[in-house]
Formats: structure tokens, sequence, C-alpha cells
């Protein structure tokens, strides 16, 4: 999972039980750069605030590099106020 920022953070702590809620890969990397802790990761969740276009979170450099050109958007949805994508490893088939 990735956040676009602490409010979708907040919303999934609010509606699930702390040893349900899905690994959050941009911080349990901290420090230790993210482009590594995608490694192996063939399915990938966002979730951002708002309608978005653009489901690819805005976090600069390799990290956002990597997900934009290792990822491709497979499906969005839009649930009220917020953005859900599920981005799909084009290197690995499924």
């Amino acid at each position: 999972m990735v956040y676009g920022d602490a409010d979708a953070r907040t919303l999934v702590a609010r509606y699930l039980p702390a040893d349900r809620r899905p690994t959050d890969l941009l911080a349990a990397a901290a420090g230790h750069g993210c482009p590594g802790c995608l490694w192996g990761v063939r399915r990938l969740w966002v979730i951002r605030p708002g309608d978005r276009t653009d489901p690819v979170p805005p976090v600069g450099g390799a990290t956002e590099r990597l997900l934009r050109t290792g990822y491709q958007v497979a499906q969005v949805w839009h649930p009220t106020g917020f953005t859900l994508a599920l981005l799909v490893d084009e290197r690995t088939a499924l």
C-alpha cells in the first residue's frame, strides 16, 4: 500500500484494526530509500484523498520514477472523497 498523504493513512487506520492494515511501503522504508522497498512487489494499492486523474502520488525522486515507469495503472476507483488505484508491475507477468 502506498498512501498519498497522512489523511489516507488515517482513513485506513480508522476503519481497519491494526492487525489487518496493509503495510505502508513508503513509511516502512524511511531512511533506507524506497526503490528497494518495492522489490518483488507485483501489485501495489495507492490511496489518495480527492478525485484524482493521476493516482500516482507526487513523492518525487527515484520513488516516483519507479512508480511511473515500473508500474502501470490497472484500475482506478473513486469512492467518495478518495482515489484508489491498483498498480501492476510491468516487469513481471501475472
